[in-house]
């Protein structure tokens, strides 16, 4: 599964985020998604998000922001 193809287009202004948030832990633990024209990958379950956060691989790094790096998103998120 690759980031070019979300299998979400969320909205950080939806008025029923808990709905998305339903849709996305039933999707599956890492989902690809498009959040206002950016892709992404949603961590919906506690345990895989501890082990990412964990993992030194998973280092924030401003040079895979892509699109909000270079402040190109369609709009500004929350």
């Amino acid at each position: 599964m690759d980031l070019s193809h979300p299998l979400f287009s969320l909205d950080p202004y939806a008025n029923d985020v808990h709905a998305e948030a339903e849709r996305l832990l039933a999707a599956g633990p890492v989902v690809p998604v498009d959040v206002v024209g950016v892709a992404a990958w949603a961590v919906s379950h506690h345990a895989v998000a501890q082990h990412i956060l964990e993992d030194p691989r998973f280092l924030m790094n401003s040079r895979n922001w892509g699109p909000c790096s270079a402040a190109r998103s369609p709009r500004a998120g929350p």
